[in-house]
């Protein structure tokens, strides 16, 4: 039997017993859905060096030339489709919200944190809120200590905000955490948690800024998703959380590019927030 016909064969078996659940479980805890990135690719590389032995028909190599040529010519495409999105949305500008940061605070969700977090590191936004005010009129409330914006400001050896491992308003040692009553104006932050999917390529989801006089400004944030550089099919099954489902999936494995890209190490989101909010890089 031919290596190449030989990694096909064990495919499609490793496919049929992951189908199963009993097998299939066993399987999963394996990594088996990866096992077809090895098995796939190998088989189209010995089936070249087959055809050119003469192994097997020389007409033969016909069938990874397809495969490999088609797949990076659709990633190709893919790309370039990626990177004209995403010039042509840094090029549109941007629409503003009135925001004074010694009038009003940002509350941010509790997926906002990153963005939260950026706004005072980066921006020297005063004061933030995460997770809204309570029923007893308590907020967290998050500011930059003074002691860490003065050694940034000077230049001095402390860490700057680019060097804090995790950007987080809970665990970076230079932002103080307080519990106090708020009742001024608020701009409100609001991150979706799960993207939709309107292409192959794409996953959207939206970054809602709501003023204190209730206008909106949406930011399209999200994936892009276009096919990764090195071919990887993917077929595998796995237990599947909401609803509780046995799913078996065939697909090849896809990059995840930002729709909202990092600036001067800012992230993405809050660098986007920040020009809606007409805001300017402190750090």
């Amino acid at each position: 039997m031919r290596f190449s016909l030989a990694c096909f064969i064990a495919t499609a078996v490793v496919a049929a017993l992951q189908w199963l659940p009993f097998t299939g479980i066993f399987l999963m805890f394996l990594m088996a859905p990866l096992w077809s990135v090895v098995l796939i690719n190998a088989g189209f590389l010995a089936m070249i060096f087959e055809a050119t032995m003469g192994m097997v028909p020389r007409w033969a190599m016909v069938i990874p030339v397809v495969y490999f040529g088609g797949y990076y010519a659709e990633a190709v495409l893919q790309h370039l489709e990626v990177s004209r999105e995403i010039a042509t949305l840094e090029s549109n500008p941007a629409d503003r919200l009135k925001f004074d940061a010694n009038d009003a605070v940002i509350n941010v969700d509790l997926l906002g944190d990153e963005i939260g977090h950026d706004l005072i590191a980066f921006y020297h936004v005063p004061a933030v809120i995460r997770g809204g005010i309570g029923q007893d009129g308590l907020a967290d409330v998050y500011r930059l200590k003074p002691e860490c914006k003065l050694a940034w400001e000077g230049n001095s050896s402390t860490p700057s905000p680019n060097g804090f491992l995790r950007r987080s308003l809970n665990f970076d040692p230079c932002i103080a955490k307080h519990r106090e009553v708020y009742s001024g104006p608020i701009v409100n932050i609001k991150s979706a948690e799960y993207g939709e999917k309107v292409t192959d390529t794409v996953e959207a989801d939206r970054i809602v800024l709501t003023s204190p006089d209730r206008n909106q400004v949406t930011i399209d944030n999200g994936w892009y998703s276009p096919l990764s550089w090195f071919p990887m099919p993917i077929i595998g099954c796995g237990l599947n959380d909401e609803p509780p489902a046995w799913k078996c999936v065939a697909h090849f494995n896809r990059d995840r590019i930002p729709v909202l890209t990092p600036i001067d190490g800012v992230s993405g989101p809050a660098a986007a927030v920040a020009r809606v909010l007409g805001l300017e890089r402190k750090a």
